[in-house]
């Protein structure tokens, strides 16, 4: 990992995802450059979670999310993805599960205390997605 997602300026982070893993719906306020480092990932854009939808992604791929786009995500095989952008790090979940307004809120400030935490752990260089 480089930088800090929760100051601006440019962070890249990895994340290491269990097969199936999804990310569900959301989207930030930056360009995002992700790049597959092992494994597929499966993703597309859109408003709500739609594996039909998704295309693949394989280990050395780029491909660029840009600002407020819409967007999800799957994991196939033990997957590692790097992600490039600029800080400060936001998220803005589309899709509300059946969730209250509070436990949305809730979510959010989980990611964003997340986000938060990764200059704390330099020494990992990756964060740990489970489902």
């Amino acid at each position: 990992m480089s930088g800090d997602p929760s100051k601006a300026g440019m962070f890249t982070v990895e994340f290491a995802m269990p097969s199936g893993y999804q990310i569900r719906a959301a989207l930030h306020p930056t360009d995002e450059v992700v790049e597959v480092k092992k494994a597929r990932c499966w993703s597309a854009c859109g408003d709500k979670f739609d594996a039909s939808k998704a295309k693949p992604m394989k280990a050395g791929d780029k491909g660029t999310v840009p600002a407020k786009a819409h967007h999800f995500a799957a994991a196939q095989g033990a997957t590692f993805i790097s992600v490039t952008a600029m800080g400060r790090f936001a998220l803005d979940l589309r899709q509300s599960g059946g969730r209250s307004p509070e436990a949305r809120r809730q979510a959010v400030t989980s990611v964003r205390s997340s986000a938060a935490r990764l200059t704390c752990h330099r020494s990992a260089n990756r964060v740990l997605l489970a489902g």
